[in-house]
């Protein structure tokens, strides 16, 4: 008993002080904070098996709560949703198309079922590339290249959708990024 209680003693000692150093550690470096979410909604009315919108963001909005001076900035996640099925679009419907950022291919689907988004998902999970669905690191880079100068930020970007789906119908698209801020302490 008296050794399980020494070795308890001895681990909980290590933890404190790698706690400790820890924390002196993030005295030097700078903070993280996640950013405020951007989302990109659409409306999607399927009239003879093609469609189009697109819709803007505003990057700077990301920064909104922060009032530290910020470092830098990176997306590190872009999730789909797809609800509100109605006039003839159903779980089974499936879509081919793109999605991008000012011209910038995001995520491209192929033959992918609206179901498969019908909870949100992120366009990095390794599942999805069987599914037909592949992420653009053109539109990430482009979107992380605007984020690296927050002084510079355009007043919005152009988010886009475009393509082809098996039936006619009428769905919620929303895409939305997810970011991380690094400030100065």
């Amino acid at each position: 008993m008296h050794h399980a209680i020494v070795r308890w003693f001895v681990s909980l000692s290590a933890f404190c002080a790698a706690l400790f150093i820890s924390s002196c550690e993030l005295a030097t470096n700078p903070l993280l904070f996640d950013g405020s979410p951007l989302s990109a909604n659409f409306t999607v009315i399927v009239t003879g098996n093609s469609f189009s919108g697109s819709n803007t963001i505003h990057l700077s909005d990301v920064f909104s709560g922060i009032d530290i001076d910020i470092d830098s900035v990176s997306v590190i996640n872009v999730s789909i949703l797809i609800d509100s099925l109605s006039n003839g679009a159903v779980g089974s419907t499936t879509i081919s198309g793109t999605g991008s950022v000012d011209g910038h291919a995001l995520v491209t689907l192929d033959s992918v079922a609206l179901s498969t988004f019908s909870s949100e998902r992120s366009i990095f999970d390794p599942t999805l590339s069987g599914a037909g669905v592949t992420y653009g690191s053109a539109g990430i880079s482009y979107i992380n290249s605007m984020l690296r100068h927050p002084e510079s930020l355009p007043s919005s970007t152009s988010i886009s959708v475009s393509g082809t789906t098996s039936q006619n119908g009428r769905f919620k698209a929303h895409i939305k990024f997810y970011t991380q801020v690094f400030t100065h302490p």
